[in-house]
């Protein structure tokens, strides 16, 4: 995928201010067998550890908080080209809503893309154009155009 493999920076901030924590080995007691994990776990004392249950709810987060961001983003960019306002998109207004979103799309790609998720009536409405994103991979392209590239770590 084209933005797949990116952290926003917002994300690797909050990972950093929230989820280390000490290495603090718990102590056994006399007799006790120590795993491999706690042997592990000792040999690096001091060492700071990442909280997995931490780093997977903040990504649990703020890929939500992305989402959303997104939709909205996708569902104001279909309001600013759909000129004549009766909520679904033409061709034309099609072509110009992919290109706020990337500019590197080639007119071949804005037709592949079109003819993907044109209804039977040759216009685009708002469902066709969401699964289009998504089956795409362009929520999170969508994400930067809304937010900028101060917020999404790719500046």
């Amino acid at each position: 995928k084209k933005y797949g493999g990116v952290v926003p920076l917002v994300l690797l901030n909050k990972i950093r201010g929230a989820a280390f924590v000490a290495n603090e080995p718990k102590k056994t007691k006399p007799g006790e067998k120590k795993g491999a994990r706690q042997k592990a776990l000792e040999a690096k004392e001091g060492d700071k550890l990442v909280d997995t249950d931490v780093v997977l709810e903040l990504c649990h987060f703020q890929y939500r908080e992305m989402e959303i961001k997104s939709i909205t983003a996708l569902m104001s960019m279909m309001a600013d080209v759909d000129e004549n306002g009766d909520g679904v998109l033409q061709f034309d207004e099609f072509a110009d809503l992919l290109l706020k979103i990337d500019p590197m799309f080639t007119s071949q790609d804005v037709l592949e893309m079109y003819h993907e998720c044109v209804g039977d009536d040759d216009v685009v409405d708002k469902d066709e154009l969401m699964h289009l994103i998504t089956e795409r991979g362009l929520r999170f392209a969508v994400y930067t155009r809304a937010v900028g590239p101060a917020e999404d770590g790719r500046a």
